[in-house]
């Protein structure tokens, strides 16, 4: 390539410790019946029955080949209706234009979202880095109804997209857009659930590595 990196392709299998193929079956060669009938995109009222070999994890959970790998928590993705997409596309404009406005010292009463420094790189956010309070929000609600005609039941109709975007603007500005990234977890509901089940995970982990310790765990297959 051009910039230096090299595409790896590999057509091999891949297997768990304890022997499970995690690949589903794709002999037929349909790509679409791939991402279809298993992963993030299967329909949840179509569940796929076990197949294939059975293996068990170090715990002794029974897990099966040839069906891909399947999460023990499913967290449904949020879908959009085409009239939100609609209105948070109306909104991206006088958003962006109000934290323009608010990173300049020109939104009064809000001189704390001045940012007259240069972008401080690599940083992890907190809380208390530029929140959207309720009387930032109130000020857009007034800027959007006055500078772009947008009614305030509008704009509480998408206020958590609103006080996303706004936050994420001045964490951009603050600090580049890959830090800004970090607004987005806590908006991120798969995020949130796997940090949920992280002690449920850890627990998991400590009882497979002592069992495997005591010798009852065979890895040989």
């Amino acid at each position: 390539m051009d910039n230096g990196g090299i595409l790896l392709l590999t057509i091999a299998k891949y297997q768990t410790p304890s022997g499970r193929l995690i690949q589903r079956d794709y002999s037929n060669g349909d790509l679409y019946s791939y991402y279809s009938e298993g992963g993030s995109l299967r329909s949840e009222s179509a569940p796929v029955a076990p197949r294939g070999p059975e293996s068990k994890t170090d715990t002794g959970r029974p897990v099966y080949s040839g069906g891909g790998i399947t999460p023990d928590v499913n967290v449904k993705p949020e879908e959009l209706t085409v009239e939100r997409i609609k209105l948070e596309n109306k909104l991206a404009s006088p958003i962006f234009a109000f934290a323009m406005q608010a990173i300049q010292g020109k939104v009064a009463g809000f001189d704390s979202y001045k940012i007259d420094r240069p972008i401080q790189y690599e940083y992890d956010i907190k809380p208390s880095d530029y929140p959207v309070t309720e009387p930032l929000y109130q000020a857009f609600k007034k800027f959007a109804e006055q500078k772009y005609k947008i009614s305030a039941p509008l704009v509480d109709r998408e206020r958590e997209f609103v006080e996303r975007i706004l936050r994420t603007e001045f964490i951009t500005a603050a600090y580049g857009s890959t830090t800004s990234g970090q607004v987005f977890n806590n908006y991120d509901d798969q995020l949130q659930k796997a940090l949920d089940l992280m002690p449920q995970a850890r627990q998991l982990a400590v009882t497979s590595e002592k069992l495997r310790l005591s010798g009852q765990v065979d890895r040989g297959n």
